[in-house]
């Protein structure tokens, strides 16, 4: 067997898990799935194995805002959507943490952003591509069974598998995940081991480094081929993913 073939990913998908060996794809349910919020709110189960709490009112609701418009719910409060299936918008506490960190539940996350379920990562809100200061795409985000969350949209992170930005650790480890279904990089909560440590999943993996079938965390590299950013002596191994036009391997 080539190498390039003897290690596989296995990579988190947008809507629950993703594994990728090879080129077979098959979801898996059992990870991220849904968890009942109190109020009228959802919740979702972190990718890091922490449960994601519920997006609640913050104490207090009160009448539909306009999500995205900066200071309209006053000091200390943001417009989200507290309602998953409906869009319903309400003004709820905000947080400090920045877009790219992590978080347990949309209180955390500040103004102008929004705390994703299946990432549980604060995503910038927007209106469209333009917004999303990185480059990445501006979608509706998905609930923990993947099904669109009405009423709003925020920018998928564009992040680098390399080095990871602009993925934040401020409050916890994050990394950056290869695109599914189409879609651009994106930031996840992690379980932030290193290379050569154990893993089961690509959010087990610090930034900068993937999960594949041999259930150890491999350094992103590139191009294939050649001895790149791996040690002396060690070649990127290609591992047949391809971001906007980039062609990306891991490090044995």
């Amino acid at each position: 067997m080539e190498m390039g073939r003897a290690l596989a990913l296995v990579v988190l998908g947008f809507a629950g898990c993703v594994q990728i060996l090879g080129d077979d794809f098959a979801t898996d349910p059992g990870e991220g799935a849904a968890a009942a919020g109190g109020s009228g709110a959802s919740g979702a189960t972190g990718p890091g194995g922490g449960g994601a709490g519920g997006v609640g009112t913050g104490g207090g609701g009160g009448a539909p805002c306009e999500v995205g418009v900066l200071g309209s719910c006053g000091a200390g409060r943001k417009c989200s959507v507290v309602d998953f299936v409906s869009g319903q918008p309400e003004c709820v506490l905000a947080g400090p943490r920045p877009a790219h960190s992590r978080c347990d539940a949309d209180t955390n996350c500040a103004e102008g952003t929004f705390c994703d379920p299946p990432s549980s990562v604060c995503l910038d809100v927007c209106a469209t591509g333009a917004d999303c200061a990185n480059g990445g795409q501006c979608v509706p985000p998905t609930d923990a069974l993947g099904n669109a969350i009405l009423g709003i949209r925020v920018c998928l992170s564009n992040c680098n598998l390399v080095t990871g930005a602009p993925c934040d650790q401020s409050y916890g480890p994050v990394t950056c995940i290869p695109p599914g279904g189409g879609a651009t990089t994106s930031c996840w909560q992690s379980a932030g081991a290193g290379a050569g440590e154990g893993c089961l999943l690509v959010q087990d993996c610090a930034a900068g480094t993937v999960c594949t079938n041999d259930s150890l965390c491999h350094a992103w590299c590139t191009p294939p081929g050649v001895q790149a950013t791996c040690a002396v002596g060690s070649l990127c191994t290609d591992v047949s993913v391809v971001v906007e036009g980039v062609d990306y391997g891991v490090c044995p």
